[in-house]
């Protein structure tokens, strides 16, 4: 095991209500894409945030970018990204 809290060896998750048809059609949606819902959302929080972020927020993102990758590295180290397919 590492020595790393739990809370911090998992990317936290968010809840977010949505009827579940609109739900699993934007999964078949994504599907078709071949992407995740996962990869989805976070294209569309970077983009926002490019788009309509101050400085602070950048630096957030920035560091959004880094934790992402560094828990990629440690569960799956040479492997590409789905969407890199």
């Amino acid at each position: 095991m590492s020595g790393e809290p739990e809370e911090e060896r998992h990317t936290p998750g968010h809840r977010v209500r949505v009827p579940k048809p609109m739900w699993e059609a934007w999964g078949r949606v994504n599907a078709r894409r071949g992407i995740t819902r996962t990869e989805r959302i976070l294209d569309t929080l970077r983009a926002d945030i490019d788009a309509y972020g101050d400085d602070t927020d950048r630096a957030d993102l920035h560091e959004g970018e880094k934790e992402l990758a560094k828990r990629r590295a440690r569960m799956s180290p040479g492997r590409p990204r789905r969407s890199d397919h």
